[in-house]
């Protein structure tokens, strides 16, 4: 989800539940896996979920709840397998009325949340697996979800169906909303036909694509930090060095560093924490968060993350050894942990109140 500021309605007692699932895992099916592969979106290139990934500044997590805020939803559950506890590194700042939560099976853990916001007098709330940038229009799913009298309504483009439903809180049995009966849904299902900008992140290269459609006006996502000359954007604690050519549309990240001679073009972003060394050429490329980039290269068509690079022309993955050419690097990041608390639970998951 994503966007900008929408106009006033009625929104009153609306909740949200964002599930972070494993690829493998949708809301009426489960199917084991790899433990070290069980998380939305994983590949090779990084082991988290490209939804917790910065795009521009902010992963799609933190957009999402962002989105969500500015429509008057504020309460917000994000409920995650066990696989991947920090939650936190998605946030660039503490967030507060959002609880981050992880469980073995996280559609289990969204019923019992759909069955505490009912407790609450929570009338409806938005249940999305967080696997797509989705720019969607929350007051006009409600009101749509109003109008045709269902108990769920589900989001569609024209791909087909997206996995973001509004689901009636009060009325109904949610007990019968267990892990294998949300594919049974669809008989008391209405269609909403979501008219906005939808990015499927199923692959590091939707990131970059992501980030394309961005610098060219094809969605709202914004990047972060100030804007120094017409479509470069650098954010805060960034050091570029004088020497250093920025070409817009270009993106340079929070405390990453950008010396001299290196050329940064084409689209391409530099997210946080990162470092671009002497002389090196940065085109067409995305460079993850905590990646050092080394001397007199040539980086281009490419999603870099840590020492490991992404062709995407061939599609091809490489690991580079050599930490003078690619490498984590490391950076002292504010501690999120403390301010958006991760609760795990071994099996079922209980929703924790707000306090």
């Amino acid at each position: 989800m994503g966007g900008e500021s929408p106009g006033k309605g009625n929104l009153a007692e609306l909740g949200a539940i964002l599930v972070i699932a494993s690829a493998e895992t949708t809301a009426g099916n489960s199917v084991s896996t790899d433990p070290e592969r069980k998380l939305s979106g994983l590949c090779d290139l990084a082991e988290a979920p490209l939804v917790g990934m910065e795009v521009l500044g902010r992963s799609v997590i933190e957009r999402t709840v962002e989105l969500l805020n500015r429509y008057a939803v504020k309460t917000i559950s994000i409920v995650a397998g066990v696989g991947y506890s920090d939650l936190g590194a998605a946030f660039r700042h503490p967030v507060e009325g959002v609880k981050l939560q992880t469980a073995d099976n996280p559609w289990e853990a969204a019923r019992h949340v759909l069955s505490e916001y009912a407790e609450r007098g929570i009338e409806a709330a938005f249940v999305a697996k967080l696997g797509a940038y989705m720019e969607l229009d929350a007051e006009e799913m409600l009101h749509f979800h109003r109008q045709e009298h269902r108990a769920v309504t589900r989001a569609f483009d024209n791909q087909g169906p997206l996995d973001c439903w509004l689901v009636d809180c009060i009325g109904g049995d949610k007990t019968t909303l267990d892990s294998d009966s949300w594919a049974r849904l669809a008989v008391q299902t209405a269609t909403y036909p979501l008219r906005g900008y939808v990015k499927r992140l199923t692959h590091p290269r939707d990131l970059r694509r992501l980030v394309v459609d961005a610098f060219l006006g094809r969605c709202k996502v914004l990047p972060t930090g100030k804007e120094i000359k017409p479509r470069v954007w650098v954010d805060e604690g960034a050091q570029v060095h004088r020497r250093a050519r920025i070409v817009a549309p270009a993106y340079v990240g929070r405390s990453s560093t950008i010396r001299e001679d290196t050329v940064i073009t084409r689209c391409s972003d530099v997210e946080s924490f990162c470092e671009v060394d002497y002389g090196t050429v940065i085109e067409d490329t995305s460079i993850l968060s905590n990646s050092y980039v080394g001397i007199w290269l040539d980086v281009a068509h490419a999603v870099v993350c840590g020492n490991k690079l992404l062709n995407l022309e061939r599609d091809v993955t490489l690991d580079v050894t050599d930490a003078s050419m690619l490498r984590k690097s490391v950076a002292v990041r504010p501690d999120l942990s403390r301010a958006i608390p991760v609760e795990v639970a071994a099996g079922r998951l209980a929703f924790a109140p707000s306090e």
